[in-house]
């Protein structure tokens, strides 16, 4: 099998203190995976990312390190109207006059050689952004020379005087600043690799080209290519910030001494820039740290100045981080794991990120600059679903000893403070409840009290949060009980005078840690603590996130993780709630012989034919891995009692929560108007086979619907009550019908998403086989009783059908022909003028003639709501040209009574 391009790029996963070329944007909330990237062989990248993304049409979310000191010019214009605005406000002037000011500067600036050639690249999406509060459009251009990085932010600084002098018209609402991205003029940002875009977002498209050149009379000259011939195969690299083949033109000695002023002052300021304010200025900073006792120095510093109330989780952090072993610093792949949990939790973390790493023997001061700049870049590019959950988790499971120490530790800190004067508020003693419990309970709705705890593996919804309610008066009592014990022992045991003034202040802790134990168990305080829990344990991103994560299938003894083909324990930011309901069981050919003869038995009797058999198999596999490579729509056809509803019904039992039923209207309805409740959208999320009703006669598919729906484009829905979700779709669609759908297009786009999967065997009592029909089996009804037993089992041999495939599926000749029969029966307009029309010189026909033959022929043959005619003509005018004045010309229409001398006069 061929490897897939994200088994090619993975290869080049950045090593630790490596450089890297390339980053991956994640979105977790998207199920996007991040990534960072050494890709050595540029051209044969190139080559593999132009059929991924342009050929095969899939969505890749790519950008490109630029070089810190030279390269293409690359210019990005952000562009921020109010929420009334929903067309793209500049025009083809506005973009001439932009380029026109950029070279009118770079003659002042470059000794721009005369009648030489310069392109510029201009890139727009299809269409503005429109979101809730603001209003989105850009610009991204490259100008096709090879420029030194100071002469580019000296020319940013001459275009920022003068831009509002060309674009007062665009009725902005960012700053010119704003407007003209400061971090790609200085490199520091990546640029968008092309055809590339951000999770939920549009890609540029190269929408201009046009070539500039200065003449012998000093003007300038533009003229304009057509995009539409850009050869995108050979001419890529061109579209890209790493490309070096540009145009190098020399400086104009008058600006030298302003180059120079530029140059040393962007060479200061590459390590002041990226200074860390979390250290006083009397210390050392971070970045110039070179030894282990100036880190623990900076170390020291940074956790004095941590606010212990406000931020007391970030020190927590950094201990719960200190606390992993040699397990985690020194294999990369945890190593850096580390580092994006860290850095999804804090920024200011870094500190703690080169204190952990620095335990490895591998570790080099002199390379923190780069552990920096790595860190940077992840926020574009790491996995944003590890958190400082993560990093607990890890301890728990790496160091119990440590993680207990940690624990008891912080849990203790907030109890003392609880027992203070003043510290016994209903928050504090929320406090203390989340510091116990933060990795088990989490409130998603303060309005509804809505509350998940972590059991099993995974969130399950725990109404008004009664299981951590219970805790106040169980172990949090508990607590209080034991330092009140611990206290009067010690007041008790003679080591300290009762009447001196600490045996006096220890009396009084010990009459409020013994009234706090008694309130803990009365109705109002703890409703009251309730109240302020809610606010403490609310995760905002927790319904984005969870059920994101498309390479995690949740059992009820574990979770199987297809990025690491292992099954392991879960862990709470999985995120996962959904669940197969079954345990896993590992799969071993010889003890499970007799269950997996029993479904390969069934597998053969619902496809008899080995090719159609072998497609299935993956495509079932295929649903397990929420990620649709394929983008295809499986229709089970096939008459009654033929097993389809029993695949669909094991697959039910294999994959529990992960199976979906939902209605026809899915994919026939008309797309639901904004802000209207599709709960059959919301119930969706995080499910991997979404199977749908029988459809009636009649029923016609909406291309759009089901294009988006298979294509992985962003989905939303609301369900009722409650606040609109976006996600991007994890499940394989399918349909079981013995009707099929209408479907009114015949654009390969939609054509080329559809399988038909012919389900050709037919069971029945042994007294009811037919002598002249193949594929019979004896009929058993008590089939679906064996089902139990065989999910985990059949969901095992999935597992590793999946693991062998990655979860593509290759379309078989049966297929293939099948589904190409099923879009011949749909074409009705192909199959009509080959019945109908004909070519015929001097001929002619007109277009209402042609309608009214087209609805008595459709009416026939098809005998359903006729077609309207407006796509009928295209179809005409694609096959014999465009008509003039309402007729088409050297054609006719075929009748029926056959008159050669008449058809001329009649077709007219």
């Amino acid at each position: 099998m061929k490897k897939s391009f994200e088994s090619y790029l993975n290869s080049f996963y950045s090593q630790k203190g490596e450089g890297f070329t390339h980053t991956r944007i994640g979105d977790n909330n998207l199920s996007v995976k991040g990534g960072v990237y050494t890709i050595t062989n540029i051209p044969d990248f190139y080559e593999k990312y132009i059929k991924h993304v342009f050929t095969s049409g899939k969505l890749e979310f790519l950008t490109e390190k630029q070089h810190p000191d030279v390269g293409p010019l690359l210019v990005d214009f952000d562009f921020r109207y109010e929420t009334d605005v929903e067309d793209r406000q500049h025009n083809e002037d506005n973009i001439t006059d932009m380029i026109q000011l950029y070279f009118e500067e770079l003659k002042e600036m470059l000794n721009i050689p005369v009648n030489t050639k310069i392109p510029v690249y201009i890139f727009e999406k299809e269409d503005v952004n429109m979101l809730d509060e603001v209003t989105k459009d850009g610009i991204h251009m490259i100008i096709g020379i090879h420029i030194h990085r100071p002469l580019q932010i000296m020319l940013r600084n001459r275009i920022l005087r003068k831009l509002k002098d060309i674009w007062s018209d665009l009725p902005l609402q960012n700053t010119w600043e704003e407007v003209l991205d400061e971090g790609i003029t200085n490199g520091n940002t990546n640029w968008q690799l092309y055809g590339s875009r951000k999770p939920g977002n549009q890609s540029y498209l190269l929408t201009k080209l046009y070539d500039i050149m200065i003449d012998d009379n000093n003007d300038l000259c533009l003229s304009i290519n057509d995009v539409k011939k850009f050869d995108l195969k050979n001419r890529f690299p061109e579209l890209t910030a790493q490309y070096n083949q540009h145009l190098q033109i020399p400086m104009n000695e008058a600006i030298m001494e302003e180059y120079e002023t530029i140059k040393n002052s962007k060479k200061k300021s590459t390590k002041s820039k990226n200074k860390l304010k979390i250290i006083d200025n009397k210390n050392l900073d971070i970045l110039d740290v070179s030894s282990q006792e100036e880190l623990e120095q900076c170390v020291e510093t940074f956790l004095e100045n941590v606010e212990q109330d406000k931020n007391y989780y970030i020190k927590e952090t950094h201990e719960y981080t200190m606390g992993l072993t040699e397990n985690f610093y020194n294999p990369y792949d945890k190593w850096i794991r580390v580092g994006w949990a860290l850095k999804n939790t804090h920024d200011s973390l870094f500190i703690t990120f080169i204190a952990f790493s620095a335990q490895s023997n591998k570790f080099d001061f002199d390379k923190i600059p780069e552990y920096y700049e790595l860190w940077c870049n992840w926020g574009n590019s790491n996995d944003d679903c590890l958190t400082y959950r993560s990093i607990i988790y890890w301890v728990k499971n790496d160091n119990f000893e440590k993680y207990k120490e940690i624990r008891e530790k912080t849990v203790d800190y907030f109890v003392e403070k609880t027992i203070l004067p003043h510290g016994d508020t209903d928050f504090d003693f929320a406090m203390v409840l989340y510091y116990m419990y933060k990795d088990d309970f989490t409130c998603v709705s303060i309005k509804k009290d809505l509350w998940y705890i972590y059991k099993n593996h995974r969130w399950i919804e725990n109404e008004g949060g009664t299981d951590l309610r219970i805790q106040i008066s169980r172990e949090l009592h508990s607590i209080y009980i034991n330092k009140y014990n611990t206290d009067l022992a010690y007041l008790s045991s003679g080591t300290i005078d009762p009447n001196s003034e600490k045996g006096q202040a220890l009396s009084k802790k010990i009459k409020k840690t013994s009234e706090i134990a008694a309130n803990l168990k009365r109705r109002g305080i703890k409703d009251n603590i309730m109240r302020e829990a809610k606010e403490i344990f609310y995760d905002t991103e927790f319904v984005d996130r969870v059920d994101a994560n498309p390479k995690l299938l949740c059992f009820n003894n574990g979770v199987y993780d297809f990025d690491l083909k292992v099954f392991r324990k879960g862990k709470p930011d999985d995120y996962l709630s959904k669940s197969t309901n079954i345990n896993y069981i590992k799969l071993d050919h010889n003890k499970h012989k007799k269950t997996m003869d029993e479904i390969y038995y069934f597998m053969e009797q619902l496809f008899p034919k080995r090719e159609l058999r072998d497609y299935m198999w993956e495509h079932l596999a295929s649903t397990l891995i929420g990620e649709n490579n394929d983008q295809t729509f499986n229709i089970y056809n096939g008459s009654g009692s033929n097993g389809k509803s029993k695949l669909v019904e094991l697959m039910g039992f294999a994959l529990g929560d992960y199976k979906a039923t939902v209605p026809i209207t899915l994919i026939t309805a008309k797309r639901n108007s904004i802000g209207s409740t599709s709960s059959e959208i919301v119930q969706l999320k995080g499910a991997r086979y979404a199977v749908m009703q029988e459809p009636s006669k009649g029923d016609k598919i909406n291309e759009g619907i089901m294009k988006e729906i298979t294509g992985g484009d962003p989905l939303q829905g609301r369900a009722l009550f409650k606040d609109s979700i976006t996600f991007i779709p994890q499940f394989k669609l399918v349909v079981c019908t013995n009707t099929l759908l209408d479907v009114g297009s015949n654009d390969e786009g939609t054509w080329r998403r559809i399988c038909v999967c012919e389900f050709i065997s037919k069971f029945c009592k042994k007294e009811d086989f037919d002598d002249e029909r193949e594929h019979q089996f004896e009929l058993d009804k008590k089939l679906g009783d064996k089902f139990t037993t065989w999910a985990p089992i059949f969901l095992s041999m999935l597992i590793e059908k999946a693991c062998q495939t990655s979860g593509l599926v290759n379309v078989c000749d049966a297929v293939k022909s099948s589904s190409l029969n099923y879009r011949n029966t749909q074409d009705y307009y192909s199959e009509f003028i080959s019945d109908k029309v004909k070519k015929c010189a001097g001929s002619k026909i007109k277009e209402t003639s042609l309608y009214e033959v087209f609805k008595s022929w459709f009416q026939l043959h098809h005998g359903k709501n006729v077609p309207k005619g407006r796509d009928l003509f295209e179809y005409m005018n694609k096959k014999f040209g465009k008509k003039v004045r309402g007729v088409w010309a050297n054609v006719s229409i075929i009748y029926d009574d056959f008159d050669p001398e008449l058809d001329d006069d009649e077709g007219f």
